[in-house]
């Protein structure tokens, strides 16, 4: 969390409130990076040397946000000037990595977010899926790398009422709708999350009555996962678990997933999701 008064973060939050203003992506050649940039005619920036003290160089998103390229191999002293590490947290997390992130954005700026994953990271776009959000549908399609460790979802709708566009008013702009963390522990991180009062998205019972009689899981396999509120999944490579806070403020969200094989990203899920989130924000406006 960054509100340092004349930095990029501060105008970010003043415009949009509180949201993500930054990813950092990490890239083997930087200077490479920032050659293609220039190439394909994205502006590169360095930041204030006055606010933004890390010099490192990003682009702009089609969002708005600031996309960092840094070396993984570069220990840079600007972590230890924008950062306070505490490792304790670190020794005894059960969070492995990013997952993916999810973005709402205008149609037009999904069309600008597909040229630039496609053309300057060079990630593989997946086949564009309609969700059906309670309000009309939602379009997401998946932009991911070659061994999956990096990967936007974008979703964008032309329904006014739909949680994507109640999402884009929020921000006064798109935004992260929210970001997925992978783990191997999903069960002992959620019964952490009910123990420490964190507010889990809601599932009804119809979900795992569902799920009971479309994949080959125990009476005490469902009743656990309905105790967690966990959502799960199957494709033909393995299993897929996924749990999601409540909207914070209404805008954005946190995932974790366990993958056991699967390659997937939980979108048989993704309408329920919706129905929730859309009943969060409608209780929000009562």
């Amino acid at each position: 969390f960054n509100r340092e008064d004349g930095s990029f973060a501060n105008r970010y939050y003043n415009l949009h409130g509180l949201s993500v203003c930054a990813y950092g992506l990490s890239v083997d050649k930087p200077g490479n990076m920032v050659t293609r940039a220039n190439q394909l005619s994205y502006p590169v920036f360095y930041g204030d040397p006055n606010t933004d003290t890390h010099g490192l160089p990003a682009i702009m998103s089609p969002e708005g946000a600031q996309l960092y390229f840094v070396d993984p191999n570069e220990q840079s002293p600007h972590w230890d000037r924008e950062f306070v590490g505490n490792a304790e947290a670190t020794q005894n997390s059960w969070i492995e990595t990013i997952d993916h992130i999810a973005v709402t954005m205008d149609h037009e700026q999904s069309l600008q977010a597909t040229l630039l994953h496609k053309a300057l990271f060079n990630l593989n776009p997946t086949s564009p899926l309609n969700v059906l959000d309670p309000s009309g549908l939602v379009r997401s399609q998946v932009f991911e790398s070659t061994d999956k460790n990096v990967a936007f979802t974008i979703n964008s709708t032309g329904a006014r009422r739909t949680v994507a566009s109640k999402t884009l008013e929020k921000y006064a702009g798109s935004g992260v709708n929210h970001i997925a963390f992978r783990t191997e522990n999903i069960f002992e991180i959620a019964e952490r999350m009910q123990h420490l009062s964190i507010e889990i998205m809601d599932v009804t019972d119809n979900y795992y009555d569902d799920i009971s009689s479309r994949f080959d899981l125990t009476i005490w396999d469902i009743e656990r996962l309905k105790r967690l509120h966990i959502l799960y999944d199957e494709d033909e490579f393995g299993s897929f678990f996924q749990i999601f806070t409540k909207l914070i403020y209404g805008r954005f969200c946190f995932e974790i997933v366990q993958r056991n094989g699967y390659r997937g990203y939980g979108f048989p899920n993704a309408q329920l999701r919706l129905t929730m989130q859309a009943a969060d924000i409608d209780k929000q406006h009562v």
